[in-house]
């Protein structure tokens, strides 16, 4: 649930807009990764030398992005939030949506554009359905060029999530709203059609504030039984970070409370802050920007699922035929289904 404030000067900046200077924005995110980074084992973690100057490229692009995005912004183009807990099936949806709706999206290529995403679309986006994407990933990250991303550094370059993610009235009163909404209502008019956005761990606890700054957005909430989804975050843990008692994923603001708690506990009070985030979030929404998709009923019948999500959406379903011999499977012990998830 989103806080409240009675700071008039705070609610004047979320309103009209934050800003930060380049050089406290650049250490902000930096100081970001590098937390990521502290407890990531193999592939996960980023080189600090390349990201160094793919940041400083972004930051030549960004006088080009603020002209396109100027020429492209369309507010009447709905966004389309995956929300919801980690390890709740968001990935496979994500791959779903993407390859069989009629729906923009951010894909791994754009990934190194991503404080410009006007210009990453321009050089690398796909939209339409039909790119081949595999239903394959590796806790969140898809393979191959058209595969969807989930944009996380762009999310940096607004919201400082250093301490938690899940932030207060006053700490979204620092955020560049105006700049923030226009990169993703300009990237969906380039995109010319609904655009999808999944980065869960940044959205599960904002939704109240990207529903107001995002009049067009909607919301597609996916669940799982909550001990398959505690059972998947604690492998997880192992396989990312070699440690089951080290948080990962969305942080609750009072994650910390919890440090010396079991890793079982951890992650159930983890599970249980985000879905009741989510759940008051989207019931102060009307039913038109909101749906709810069980994981298990995505399993079991993708088609029906995808039906949902698209009236959601305002997209099409394309390539019906290949979507209709779709077949997924739920086990969470299976080295296919930790592929799938």
């Amino acid at each position: 649930m989103e806080r409240t404030t009675t700071n008039a000067t705070s609610r004047a900046s979320l309103d009209s807009g934050g800003s930060f200077d380049p050089e406290s924005r650049a250490a902000r995110f930096f100081a970001a990764i590098e937390s990521a980074n502290a407890h990531r084992v193999g592939r996960g973690a980023c080189a600090r030398y390349r990201d160094t100057w793919r940041y400083w490229r972004n930051r030549g692009l960004a006088p080009l992005e603020k002209s396109l995005e100027q020429i492209y912004v369309a507010p009447d183009i709905p966004i389309v939030f995956i929300v919801g807990g980690p390890r709740t099936g968001s990935t496979v949806l994500h791959q779903l949506l993407c390859e069989y709706l009629e729906v923009g999206y951010t894909n791994n290529k754009m990934a190194g554009f991503w404080s410009v995403p006007v210009i990453a679309a321009m050089l690398y986006g796909r939209a339409g359905g039909g790119h081949g994407i595999e239903l394959s990933s590796d806790h969140g990250r898809s393979v191959g060029p058209n595969a969807p991303h989930e944009f996380s550094w762009f999310w940096h370059e607004y919201f400082d999530f250093r301490d938690h993610d899940d932030l207060s009235t006053d700490e979204l009163a620092r955020v560049d709203a105006v700049s923030f909404r226009r990169a993703l209502q300009g990237l969906a008019g380039w995109f010319g059609r609904p655009t999808i956005v999944k980065t869960p761990k940044f959205t599960a606890f904002q939704i109240d504030w990207l529903a107001r700054h995002l009049p067009a957005s909607r919301f597609l909430w996916i669940t799982r039984q909550r001990d398959h989804n505690v059972a998947s975050i604690l492998e997880a843990r192992v396989r990312e970070q070699g440690d089951p008692s080290v948080w990962w994923a969305a942080r609750p603001r009072d994650y910390r409370r919890y440090r010396h708690a079991s890793p079982q506990a951890q992650v159930e009070h983890q599970v249980d802050a985000i879905a009741a985030a989510v759940g008051n979030s989207l019931a102060r929404l009307p039913e038109r920007r909101r749906l709810e998709l069980r994981y298990e009923d995505l399993v079991s019948d993708p088609m029906a699922a995808l039906q949902a999500a698209a009236r959601l959406c305002e997209a099409s379903v394309v390539n019906r035929a290949e979507l209709s011999a779709v077949r997924l499977r739920p086990s969470i012990r299976t080295r296919s289904a930790r592929r799938q998830l």
